[in-house]
Order: structure tokens, then sequence, then C-alpha cells
């Protein structure tokens, strides 16, 4: 009979999940430019965004898309004034100091790094997962993020 341990079973479901994030992360960035709206997938799945020139495992944001990767990230985060979006949350920040100062800033020094997971649970799972792991500096309002230097 095989004993069970806590450790056993834990490795083994980090074993199955952590290939989903190396996929992300080894995925091509893609740049906030005038392109990025084309580049997006209208589909399901998980996303990271981070400074072009930022420490490896410094984002900025991380999360997933229920609807779309082109609607959670071209319209709320590049686009959009939600109060919970990269925009609203780098004038918070203080960052940019308005609102119409944050899509140069976010051109000029973010990438968004996206994987396409079409399966609900698994894309649930894999941003638990990539929020406890990398806890990135901004998370949606209710605050799952920890600002940098502030990692548990």
């Amino acid at each position: 009979m095989t004993t069970v341990t806590p450790s056993s079973w834990m490795e083994e479901r980090l074993h199955q999940l952590t290939p989903i994030l190396e996929r992300l992360i080894a995925s091509e960035p893609v740049a906030f430019d005038e392109r990025l709206r084309g580049k997006l997938p209208a589909v399901q799945g998980i996303y990271a965004i981070s400074l072009k020139d930022g420490v490896p495992g410094d984002y900025l944001r991380a999360g997933k898309a229920d609807v779309s990767l082109r609607q959670r990230i071209y319209q709320n985060h590049y686009m959009g004034d939600q109060s919970g979006n990269l925009r609203q949350q780098l004038i918070k920040d203080k960052i940019c100091a308005r609102l119409e100062d944050t899509k140069p800033w976010i051109r000029q020094h973010c990438r968004v790094q996206f994987l396409v997971i079409e399966n609900g649970k698994e894309r649930t799972i894999a941003e638990h997962l990539m929020l406890a792991v990398w806890q990135p500096r901004y998370a949606d309002e209710g605050s799952r993020g920890f600002p940098i230097g502030e990692k548990v």
C-alpha cells in the first residue's frame, strides 16, 4: 500500500500545473502598440503584464480572461477606465498623474504575455497559482496584489 503524504500530493499537483506557467513565461512578449489589438486572440486564457526592462518575475498585472484575452487586455487594461484596471492603478500608485498619461506610459514601459486556455477550471487554477507564486504588483480591487518589495 502506497502512503500518500501531504507533501507528495502537493508536489504532484505543482508538477502538473507548473508547465502552464512555464508556457506563459516562454510565450512571445507583445508590445502595447498599434498592433496590440490584432495580436490578441478573441478567446479565453491567462495573461501577465510586465515592464519591458523589468526584473524576471516582477509583474504589474496577471490574471485570467473569461470572455477573451483581447477584451481583457486591450479593452479593459489598455483602453478602459474602470477602477480596477491597470490605468487606474497607475494613477492610484502615482506613477501617472492623469488618465490621459497612462496609455503613453503603458506603450513606453509595458509588455504582455498570454496563453490560451479555454478550459474554465484549468484557467481558474492557473490564475490562482500565478497570483500566489508571482504576486503581481496590482490585482483587482479587494486586492490580491502585493506591492513589489512586499512579497510574502
